[in-house]
């Protein structure tokens, strides 16, 4: 409740803010309020430009800045537009988001240790970006001719000065989304929550890195914040990886559990992996529910991952063709995932269903011989 009305009065001060600001803008230069229906679809229009602009000069800040730093791009969103790579190439799709307008994912180079304040920069490259466009931008009013260009100056700076700054304070979202200015004073004051959100991503950098789930060293001392999906997610990884069905079952139903809280980003991964736990551990309602919520998303998605969990749902349907053309596209494809540590367990999954496949093959022709 205290995240809701938080985010209720940012919401309030911001009306609040751009309302005063277009008062003040129509006091200054005389403006008389009799717009015409066209002005105010123009005005409109203008608005949306200039925060789809701001949006992604915020985006491109933390772009930048990661490549300074040598991260590897995975993911860019805007709104409903998302670039991502998979196998090697850019591919553009058209999603629903929830609880977030932007987004640059990215990862770090392998060794990286996120207690380096460096990685501040690279949290911090959006809300600098938006801050020095917003007051760069206001250097071009002297050579604005017209009330249109005007307002398109004015509600540029004024959306990237708020985004900026709303970015800077430190606050959790519904969706166990992390602010940027949360990650960053968190990062500079050491706070209480800090060391598992570092740890956290350490083991995010190694496994980007190679080294395998089941390799990875969760130190319990850090790893405190029990309710984050990203830590569930690993340990979920590391009893897939490790064979270990009760692990499974037990990080699956906190998943489960957690799920409504759960961004629109981790969602679809999260789905993926709850029709693989239902295939493993015979849980059919959660393979018809899961599939059912992600399978458009999973039609499309035609990397490692997303070939292994159609193999598995089609080993669940009986259509065992089906399923080994799912296991053929993943061998194809897995040296192309980016996140090299999850290829071991891709391909350990991969493998031990192909066994299952050859088994049922063998009991079929050994019936029919009989």
């Amino acid at each position: 409740m205290k995240k809701k009305k938080l985010l209720s009065i940012l919401m309030i001060a911001l009306c609040v803010i751009i309302g005063f600001s277009i008062g003040i803008f129509l006091a200054i230069y005389d403006v008389s309020i009799d717009f015409t229906l066209t002005d105010i679809v123009i005005l409109y229009l203008l608005l949306m430009l200039s925060l789809f602009c701001v949006i992604n000069i915020h985006e491109l800040g933390h772009y930048l800045f990661g490549k300074l730093l040598g991260y590897q791009l995975l993911m860019y969103r805007i709104g409903f537009l998302s670039f991502t790579y998979e196998n090697g190439k850019m591919k553009f799709e058209l999603i629903k988001n929830k609880g977030y307008s932007g987004l640059c994912a990215m990862v770090p180079p392998k060794g990286s240790d996120f207690r380096d304040k460096k990685h501040i920069l690279y949290y911090g490259g959006g809300i600098i970006f938006n801050i020095l466009s917003g007051l760069l931008i206001l250097f071009a009013l002297p050579f604005a001719t017209n009330l249109y260009t005007k307002s398109f100056i004015y509600l540029f700076s004024l959306s990237s000065l708020l985004l900026g700054l709303i970015n800077l304070i430190p606050f959790k979202t519904a969706g166990n989304q992390l602010s940027d200015g949360k990650i960053i004073f968190s990062m500079i004051k050491i706070e209480q929550t800090v060391p598992s959100m570092l740890a956290t991503m350490n083991l995010y950098t190694q496994l980007a890195g190679g080294i395998r789930p089941k390799k990875l060293n969760f130190n319990l001392d850090y790893l405190t914040d029990t309710s984050d999906p990203s830590l569930l997610l690993l340990q979920y990884y590391q009893a897939l990886d490790r064979e270990d069905n009760d692990q499974i079952a037990q990080f699956a139903n906190k998943l489960i559990q957690g799920i409504d809280d759960f961004s629109t980003i981790i969602l679809p991964g999260i789905y993926n992996e709850l029709i693989t736990a239902g295939v493993l551990l015979n849980k059919p309602e959660w393979v018809t529910k899961y599939y059912a919520l992600n399978e458009k998303t999973l039609t499309r998605d035609h990397d490692l991952n997303g070939e292994r969990v159609k193999a598995h749902y089609y080993w669940y349907l009986g259509d065992f063709d089906q399923a080994k053309k799912h296991i053929k596209q993943a061998k194809a494809v897995a040296n192309k995932f980016p996140i090299r540590g999850q290829i071991s367990m891709e391909q350990l999954l991969i493998a031990n269903l192909e066994k299952r496949l050859e088994q049922v093959e063998i009991e079929m022709n050994e019936s029919l011989n009989h």
